[in-house]
């Protein structure tokens, strides 16, 4: 895999921000930034369910293989 795709509701702003912080310059610091993945947000604006979102995955994916990470941030 060399692509990231991260699909954030309403209100979770905080998780783009966090990526497009200085924050990832320090964590990443030393690294060659060359190898590092490219990250993509999608919208999910009507939240019905992990399914729903892997269909908002699936369409940007158009036909290629993709793995789901899923994790709850309270």
């Amino acid at each position: 895999m060399n692509e990231i795709l991260i699909i954030v509701g309403v209100g979770e702003d905080y998780i783009i921000n966090y990526f497009d912080s200085n924050k990832m310059d320090e964590i990443f610091s030393g690294q060659d930034f060359e190898n590092l993945h490219d990250i993509y947000f999608v919208w999910h604006k009507f939240q019905k369910g992990l399914a729903d979102a892997i269909r908002y995955a699936e369409k940007v994916v158009d036909g290629e293989p993709f793995a789901v990470l899923v994790d709850t941030i309270y």
